[in-house]
């Protein structure tokens, strides 16, 4: 009688942890990408999804919902030595959450590394008048490369622009 009482227990037991593991609670505007052995299975955005341990892992979770990416104020030297502080806010959306999880490891590391170089390099080359009376054109600039940069991992960029631009002191 003990022992049975003790395997039901534990049967009982290794079926909730099954079914815990399993049964996957998808939130709104949200995807989880599921691969099976390693190769990737299908995209799951509905409520709720059943995924097999052992044989289905999910690979990633991926916001559908705007977001947004703030660097801190980078220091830039135009060609005439003067230091500019130049701070930017990127927004962005997920369009396909498989390029995003498999074209690229971090797309928001992406977007940030590719928006401090695309700075850098643009700043740089100008002169501290022709880079303040030129933020817009910068800004257009940095916006369009990043769309065209970022399109093939999946992502769409919406908005860039300058949170801080203004001379180091």
């Amino acid at each position: 009688m003990k022992l049975m009482i003790i395997s039901l227990t534990l049967f009982f037991t290794l079926l909730v942890c099954f079914f815990k593991t399993s049964v996957k609670f998808v939130k709104k505007d949200t995807v989880l990408v599921i691969e099976r052995f390693g190769k990737f299975n299908r995209n799951v955005n509905s409520n709720r999804t059943v995924v097999i341990p052992f044989i289905e892992k999910v690979k990633a979770i991926v916001s559908l919902e705007p977001q947004k990416i703030e660097l801190p104020p980078q220091s830039i030297i135009t060609t005439d030595n003067v230091i500019i502080n130049i701070g930017t806010i990127t927004k962005f959306q997920v369009t396909d959450p498989v390029k995003a999880t498999y074209e690229i490891e971090s797309f928001e590391r992406g977007i940030e590394t590719m928006t401090t170089k695309l700075l850098h390099d643009i700043v740089e080359k100008m002169d501290y008048d022709t880079a303040i009376n030129s933020k817009t054109d910068i800004r257009h600039n940095i916006q369009n490369i990043l769309t065209e940069a970022v399109s093939s991992w999946g992502i769409t960029i919406w908005e860039f622009e300058f949170s801080t631009f203004a001379k180091n002191i």
